[in-house]
C-alpha cells in the first residue's frame, strides 16, 4: 500500500492491495465481449508498447482514446446540464422579464434572413470574396449619402477582418457602419446565426452568444438603449448559475417591474457583474443598429467602450460586434476597427434570384438580367433600393421587358427622391393619408385589425356608438395595403410597418404629411392619433359595458382598446393641443372614464381602487400639458383641488407635476418637508433638475440634514451633482457627519468624485473613521479609486482592520495593486494578527506576501496553517523569507519548524 509519511513524502510499504479493480489491470479491450484477461502477476509494462504505428493494437487502442475525446465534450457538457438549467419557479419568472422575448424579432421574421449562399464571403478570406467586396465598393451607393457624419476613409468589410475578430484570443470590438439599404440588419442576422451554431459545437460551450436588433418595428417604448441591456440580462441569466447572480430586487417575482423600471446605469452594474463571472470563457455580444436608439446609447457606448478598454488579462473575454449608420454620435464612441459594408454584387445578384422567383408568371431570363445588370450599374443600387424597384415591378399590369425598362428609369437612385416619388402616388385619398399617419407614428406596431378601427373612428364625424363607424369601414388584409400604400409598407404576421427606418424619417421629417388636405387644420401629423383614441374611448359602448362589468366586444372594436388606454395623453405634447379637447379629457379623467382605460395603463396598478384624483393622472402619466392645466388655469369639471397636498408624490416620480406645482401662483402653500427633499434627491431620473427648481424658489426654506445628504448618495445616476448643488447653495458643511461619509465611500458610481468633493468643502471637520475605510474597501466599483483618495489625503488616520483587508480581497481585479498600495502607506502602523496573515497568504498573490514579509515579517505569528498556506500557493522563496525574518528569540514549533524546511527545500 502507498502511505503518506509526516514530512510529505509518499513510500510503498505494509500489505499489498488494488490500486484499481483488478478487471481493470488484468482485461484487455475497452467493452468488448471478446476481451481476454492476462494474469495478475504477469509484466504489464510491453503489454502497452507496440511494435510500429501499424500495429493493429496500436491502430485499435488510438482509434477507441480518439472516441474517448471526441465522446468527452459532450459528457463534460451534460455533466452540467443540470447545473445550468432553471428550475421550474425559476423559469416562470426568467418568463417574465422576457417580456417582449429576446428572440421574437429575429423568429417573427422582423428582419429577412440571408439568401441562400450569400454573405459566404465573411466567413473566408478567399481572394473570390476579396473581389467581390472591391467590385462592390466601386459600384454601390455613395457611402457618405444620408448621413451626418462624413468619415475621412472608408475601409471595406471583408471576411478576414470578421475571422480575425471571431477568433482573436482576446476582447475586441468590429464596428461595421454603412448607408442605409446596404444589408446590415441581415449580415447581423448571419453573423448571429453563424456564431450560434459554432457555440452549439461541443468545443465551444464555453462560449455565450447575446444579440439585440434596434429597429423601429419594436414598440416605441423599448427604443431606448436600457433595452439592449435587459435583453443581454435575460439571455445570459438562461444559464441557472449567472440567474443566482442576479440582484435579489430582480429575482424577486413580486417586484418584477424593478427590472423594467431601473435605469441604464443600475442594468450596466448587473450586466458586468454577469458577464465577468467566468462562467463562460468568452461572450459574444452582437448589437444592429447603435442609430436606431438615440436614448442613453452615448451611455451604452461609453460603458462598453470602458470595459473593453479595461479588461484585465485572464478575465472572460468579451467580443462585440455591431453595426449602424456612419453618425457621429458611433464614430465617435471611438470603436475599432470600423469597416464600412458595401453590398456585395454576387450577393445582389441571388437577392435579385431569390425574390423573382416568387413572381407568377412569365418572367423573361432578359427581364432578369436587365434587373440584374441596373442593380450591377451606376451609385444608389442597393438592396433596399432593389427591393423597391421588384415591389414596383410586381405592380405592373403588364410585365414586358419595356415596361421594366420604363419603370427602371422613372425610380430615382437617391433615397429621399425615391421616397417622395412613392409617398406622393399613394397622397391621393384621405384614407391612404391617415394610414400612413398611423403607421408612421403609432407607438407600437399596430395589427391589421386595430388600424381598420383607428381609420373608421377618425373617419367618422362625431362618432357616439360603434355602429356609427360602421360606414367608414375598410377591411384590411395584406393585399389591401398593398394596394394602398404600394411599396412603402409591408405586413409581416399581422402588423403593417414601414419598409425601412430612413422611410419613417423621411415621413416625419420632411413636411409631406402636413401638405395634405386633411392635416391642413391639424397642429401635428401626430394630432390625428390623439383624436382617434379621445373618440373611440368616449363611445357610448364603453361606458355601457363597463357599467355591466364587461368589455367592448371583440366585433365592435374592442381590440383598440389597450392602445387607445395606453397612449392617448402621449400624442398630445402642448397645452394648446390640450385646450382644444379639452372636453374629451373632462371625460377620460371622470369616474366613468376612468373605468374604461386606467386599469390598462402601464403605470398603474390593475386593481388599484377608481375613481381617483386627477391629480394622481398627471403624476402617474407625467405630462407637462395636463399639470399645466391644472396649475394654470384650474378648469371647471377637471378639478378645484390646487394641488399643494401632492408635491411629495410628484418629488417622487413627476418632474412635470413638481414643476408646475413649484411654479404656480399657489406655490407659497407648499410645504417643503424634510420627506419632500429626501424624495427629490432619491429621484435618479430628474432629482437634479427638481433640485435646482426648488432652490431657485425655496433656497432659504429647503431643509437639507444629514439624513437628506445620505439619501442623495444613494442615488447612483445624479448623487454627484446634487451634492454639488447642495454644498453650494447651501452650505451644508455641519451636515457632513460619519454617517454622511461612510454614504458617500460606498457610492457604486460617483464615490470617488463625492469623496474629493467632501475633501475640498470640508477637509478638516471631515471625519475618517474605520467604518469610513470599510465602505470604500466594500465599494466593489470605485473601492479602489476611493482607498487610493484617503491614503493620499489622510493616510496616517486610516484604521486597517481584519474586515477592511478582507473586504479588498473581494476585489477580484485590483485586490493586489490596492493590498500593495494599503501596505506601502500603512503596513508600518497596521496590528499585524494571525487572521491578516491568513488572509493575505490565502486571498493575495505573492508580491503582496513579499511586501508583507519585508515590511513586518518578524511580526508574523508563525503557525501550522500559515505555513501550510505559503506552501502550497507560493514559491520557496516566501518561505525563505518568512524564516529569514524570524528574530533569534523566535520559537516555533517542531512540526511547524520542519514544515517550512520543506518548503524552503521544495518550493510550492
Amino acid at each position: 500500500m502507498v502511505r503518506k509519511l509526516d514530512n510529505g513524502l509518499l513510500v510503498k510499504d505494509g500489505p499489498l492491495c488494488y490500486m484499481v479493480l483488478k478487471n481493470s489491470a488484468c482485461q484487455i479491450g475497452f467493452n468488448d465481449n471478446s476481451c481476454y484477461e492476462e494474469g495478475l502477476l504477469r509484466d504489464h509494462s510491453d503489454l502497452v508498447k507496440f511494435s510500429d504505428p501499424f500495429d493493429n493494437d496500436y491502430i485499435r487502442v488510438l482509434d477507441s482514446l480518439r472516441g474517448l475525446v471526441d465522446k468527452a465534450p459532450d459528457i463534460f457538457e451534460a455533466r452540467f446540464a443540470s447545473i445550468k438549467k432553471l428550475s421550474t419557479e425559476e423559469k416562470c419568472h426568467w418568463d417574465d422579464l422576457n417580456k417582449p422575448h429576446y428572440a421574437s424579432f429575429k423568429t417573427g421574421n422582423k428582419v429577412r434572413d440571408p439568401v441562400q449562399g450569400s454573405l459566404e464571403w465573411l466567413i473566408t478570406s478567399q481572394d473570390e470574396a476579396k473581389n467581390s467586396q472591391e467590385d462592390a465598393f466601386s459600384s454601390t451607393c455613395d457611402p457618405n449619402k444620408e448621413t451626418n457624419h462624413q468619415p475621412d476613409h472608408i475601409v471595406p468589410l471583408r471576411g478576414k477582418d470578421f475571422i480575425k475578430w471571431r477568433d482573436t484570443a482576446q476582447s475586441s470590438v468590429l464596428l461595421v457602419t454603412g448607408s442605409p439599404g446596404q444589408g446590415k440588419s441581415v449580415l447581423t442576422n448571419f453573423v448571429v446565426d453563424h456564431l450560434k451554431a459554432r457555440v452549439d459545437q461541443p468545443n465551444f460551450f464555453k462560449e455565450k452568444t447575446i444579440y439585440y436588433f434596434c429597429n423601429i418595428k419594436n414598440e416605441e417604448n423599448s427604443r431606448i438603449a436600457s433595452s439592449i441591456l435587459r435583453s443581454f440580462i435575460v439571455q445570459l441569466c438562461e444559464d441557472q448559475r449567472l440567474y443566482q447572480r442576479l440582484p435579489n430586487r430582480f429575482q424577486n417575482k413580486n417586484e418584477k417591474n424593478e427590472f423594467f423600471t431601473n435605469s441604464i446605469d443600475d442594468l450596466w452594474v448587473v450586466f458586468c457583474d454577469l458577464i465577468t463571472a467566468e462562467i463562460y470563457h468568452c461572450i459574444y455580444c452582437v448589437i444592429d443598429g447603435l442609430d436606431v436608439y438615440i436614448p442613453e446609447m452615448a451611455s451604452l457606448l461609453r460603458y462598453l467602450g470602458n470595459h473593453l478598454r479595461t479588461i484585465p488579462s485572464g478575465d472572460s473575454i468579451l467580443k462585440l460586434f455591431c453595426t449602424s449608420r456612419p453618425v457621429k454620435l458611433v464614430i465617435e464612441s471611438g470603436f475599432s476597427p470600423r469597416r464600412t459594408l458595401l453590398a456585395s454584387t454576387k450577393d445582389l445578384s441571388l437577392f435579385i434570384d431569390s425574390e423573382l422567383s416568387s413572381f407568377e408568371g412569365t418572367f423573361t431570363n432578359d427581364m432578369r438580367n436587365e434587373i440584374t445588370e441596373t442593380a450591377r450599374a451606376g451609385m444608389g443600387r442597393t438592396f433596399l433600393w432593389v427591393s423597391i424597384l421588384l415591389r414596383e415591378i410586381r405592380e405592373l399590369e403588364i410585365l414586358s421587358l419595356n415596361n421594366i425598362k420604363r419603370k427602371i428609369n422613372q425610380l430615382p437612385t437617391e433615397m429621399n427622391a425615391l421616397y417622395l416619388n412613392l409617398v406622393v402616388k399613394v397622397l391621393q385619398n384621405p384614407e391612404t393619408i391617415v394610414l400612413l399617419t398611423w403607421i408612421t407614428y403609432a407607438r407600437l406596431p399596430l395589427s391589421l385589425k386595430e388600424l381598420e378601427i383607428a381609420l373608421a373612428v377618425y373617419m367618422t364625424k362625431s362618432p357616439k356608438q360603434w355602429r356609427d363607424c360602421d360606414g367608414e369601414r375598410v377591411p384590411l388584409n395584406a393585399k389591401v395595403i398593398q394596394t394602398l400604400l404600394g411599396s412603402l409598407v409591408e405586413v409581416i404576421g399581422e402588423n403593417a410597418f414601414l419598409i425601412h427606418q430612413t422611410l419613417r424619417d423621411f415621413l416625419r421629417n420632411s413636411g409631406i404629411l402636413e401638405l395634405t388636405e386633411i392635416l391642413k387644420e391639424c397642429e401635428r401629423p401626430e394630432i390625428i392619433l390623439a383624436d382617434t383614441c379621445l373618440a373611440y374611448l368616449s363611445l357610448d359602448e364603453h361606458v355601457e359595458n363597463r357599467s355591466k362589468g364587461c368589455e367592448l366586444s371583440t366585433q365592435a372594436g374592442e381590440s383598440f382598446l389597450d392602445y387607445a388606454a395606453t397612449s392617448w395623453y402621449k400624442h398630445i405634447h402642448t397645452l394648446g393641443e390640450a385646450e382644444k379637447r379639452i372636453n374629451k379629457i373632462q371625460f377620460v379623467s371622470s369616474e366613468q372614464g376612468q373605468t374604461i382605460w386606467l386599469r390598462r395603463c402601464e403605470n398603474y396598478d390593475p386593481y388599484g381602487e377608481l375613481p381617483i384624483s386627477i391629480w394622481n393622472i398627471a403624476i402617474m402619466i407625467d405630462t407637462r400639458w395636463l399639470a399645466q392645466i391644472l396649475t394654470r388655469t384650474i378648469p371647471q369639471g377637471l378639478t378645484n383641488e390646487t394641488g399643494e397636498n401632492y408635491i411629495l408624490q410628484a418629488a417622487h416620480s413627476s418632474f412635470n407635476v413638481f414643476r408646475e406645482l413649484i411654479l404656480s401662483e399657489h406655490s407659497d402653500r407648499i410645504n417643503i418637508s424634510e420627506e419632500v427633499v429626501k424624495a427629490i434627491v432619491r429621484n435618479r431620473k430628474s432629482g437634479k433638475e427638481m433640485m435646482m427648481i426648488l432652490l431657485g424658489k425655496y433656497r432659504a426654506n429647503v431643509a437639507v440634514t444629514k439624513r437628506v445628504a445620505i439619501a442623495a448618495m444613494a442615488n447612483w445616476r445624479t448623487g454627484k451633482e446634487i451634492m454639488i448643488l447642495l454644498l453650494e447653495k447651501c452650505g451644508v458643511d455641519s451636515v457632513v457627519t460619519e454617517e454622511v461619509v461612510i454614504a458617500a465611500a460606498g457610492s457604486l458610481f460617483d464615490g470617488k468624485d463625492i469623496m474629493m468633493l467632501l475633501f475640498e468643502r470640508c477637509s478638516a471637520s471631515l471625519l475618517i473613521t474605520e467604518e469610513v475605510v470599510k465602505a470604500a474597501a466594500g465599494n466593489l466599483l470605485d473601492g479602489r479609486d476611493i482607498m487610493v483618495l484617503l491614503l493620499e489625503k489622510r493616510g496616517t488616520d486610516l484604521v486597517i482592520s481584519e474586515e477592511v483587508v478582507e473586504m479588498i480581497t473581494k476585489k477580484k481585479r485590483t485586490k493586489n495593486k490596492l493590498m500593495m498600495l494599503v501596505l506601502e502607506k500603512r503596513g508600518s502602523d497596521m496590528i499585524i494578527t494571525e487572521r491578516i496573515v491568513k488572509i493575505i497568504a490565502s486571498g493575495f498573490g505573492e508580491e503582496v506576501m513579499m511586501l508583507l514579509l519585508e515590511k513586518r515579517g518578524e511580526d508574523v505569528v508563525i503557525t501550522e496553517e500559515v505555513v501550510k498556506i505559503i506552501a502550497d500557493r507560493f514559491k520557496k522563496e516566501v518561505m525563505m523569507l518568512l524564516a529569514s525574518k524570524q528574530g533569534a528569540d523566535s520559537i516555533v514549533p517542531e512540526r511547524v519548524a520542519k514544515m517550512m524546511a520543506d518548503g524552503c527545500r521544495k518550493g510550492r
